[in-house]
């Protein structure tokens, strides 16, 4: 057998144990079978990827952090990260959680602020809700310059929170709720 043989066959079989090996990393975290349940995860607005990549790692949505960054590079999707909280099943594979992480399909919160609410029961609502504390909400809402900012003529915002249906996401401040409301 001539030495170009030799060479041809080498590089297939690195070929192909490169190819096996990275078939390998990027493989989902859980396989179909296992009873796994989607997991709920918080990525802090500029959160760097590595970060992002251990936070993964640790809650278990990923099998591997190699395996998950190199998909990341192949698919151009580091520096596309967007913040917020997410449902992600370990059972998807990488490229999967990288479009979700990419696009933004964070999860959103309904909160519904029934018609004659006061201040206090709305203030419970959102804090049950995990969007504001029930302190951050009565602080705003009676800061004199904040309702100055609203055009808000009394001492609270009482009597001009709107009661409808709201669409929140974890990591909108207090300020951003009231004001939507308003």
């Amino acid at each position: 057998m001539s030495c170009r043989w030799l060479v041809v066959l080498f590089t297939i079989w690195i070929g192909l144990y490169l190819g096996a090996w990275y078939y390998e990393l990027t493989l989902p975290a859980a396989s179909e079978t296992r009873e796994v349940s989607p997991k709920i995860v918080y990525i802090p607005p500029g959160t760097p990827f590595s970060e992002v990549v251990c936070l993964l790692k640790r809650e278990g949505i990923i099998k591997s952090q190699l395996g998950f960054t190199l998909e990341a590079y192949r698919l151009r999707a580091v520096g596309k990260i967007k913040a917020g909280e997410y449902e992600l099943d370990p059972r998807d594979p990488p490229r999967r959680i990288l479009r979700l992480l990419a696009e933004g399909r964070i999860i959103t919160r309904f909160v519904t602020v029934p018609e004659g609410y006061n201040i206090y029961e709305i203030a419970r609502l959102f804090q049950k809700a995990g969007l504001c504390s029930r302190q951050q909400f009565f602080s705003l809402v009676t800061d004199r310059d904040f309702l100055d900012e609203l055009g808000i003529p009394g001492p609270t915002a009482e009597g001009f929170l709107f009661p409808d249906t709201y669409a929140f996401y974890r990591g909108l401040s207090c300020k951003a709720v009231i004001t939507k409301m308003v």
